[in-house]
């Protein structure tokens, strides 16, 4: 019996050249039309870049210096920058919006004022269409220096009688930030330096001002003599002192 010759597998034909100079024509134009619809999503504007310092410090006064730099073939019809801030306002109006007209470099410059209590701004710049954003955070100002001022230089001893004293924070530049804890203590002029008396509150949250106060009483009625009134502020630890006489009832 004759063997069975095996029958050869048609094999697939390949594309012609042809019809693979068509494929690749048609990928190609499909990745023309992909781009060109991505950028029609692309607003015909130049674009803008925004420096400025990460951090400052909200006491109401202090100057961020504020650098926005522009596409110098941007048409000068459309070279105005607008500049706004969710927090402290720019030092030309004194206001949270402004504008600035940059240089032939493409430099524009201006100033913005700290706000006077800690938060987060968001400063943006907008020209010829495009945006640039920053955050800025302003950290609590702390006081420089404390004043401590007794409503009157003598406090009778014992229950009935009591001193309001006044702690008076400060800065060189604008004012601390309000709500800052201020603790009132007393020391005697005994070899212990020991506490005498009662300040109510004992710690007190500052003003607006950078204003705190406490009301002093001593019960006991014993001691006679200089007394050393302190405010020390947290959590910078600045504090001041002032001194008052305790006398007899």
């Amino acid at each position: 019996m004759p063997t069975p010759q095996p029958t050869e597998t048609a094999r697939p034909t390949r594309p012609t050249t042809h019809r693979r100079r068509a494929r690749i024509a048609a990928g190609i134009a499909l990745a023309a039309l992909i781009a060109a619809c991505y950028e029609s999503t692309i607003p015909a504007s130049r674009p803008v870049l925004l420096q400025l310092p990460d951090t400052g410090t909200a006491d109401g006064a202090s100057l961020l210096a504020l650098t926005v730099a522009i596409d110098t073939t941007t048409p000068a019809d459309k070279r105005t920058v607008a500049l706004t801030t969710s927090a402290g306002t720019f030092a030309t109006g004194n206001a949270a919006t402004a504008t600035a007209t940059p240089d032939a470099g493409g430099i524009a410059r201006t100033l913005l004022r700290a706000p006077a209590d800690s938060t987060t701004a968001i400063v943006t710049a907008t020209v010829n269409g495009a945006t640039a954003s920053t955050l800025v955070t302003f950290r609590r100002a702390m006081p420089d220096a404390v004043d401590v001022v007794p409503a009157q230089p003598t406090l009778t001893a014992g229950a009935g009688h009591e001193l309001t004293v006044t702690a008076n924070l400060r800065r060189t530049v604008g004012k601390p930030s309000p709500a800052l804890r201020v603790t009132f203590t007393t020391a005697d002029t005994t070899a212990t330096h020991g506490p005498r008396g009662t300040f109510l509150p004992t710690t007190a949250v500052s003003d607006a001002n950078g204003v705190a106060t406490a009301r002093l009483t001593i019960a006991d009625t014993a001691y006679h003599g200089p007394l050393a009134l302190r405010a020390t502020v947290a959590p910078s630890g600045t504090a001041g002192e002032a001194v008052v006489q305790i006398v007899a009832p």
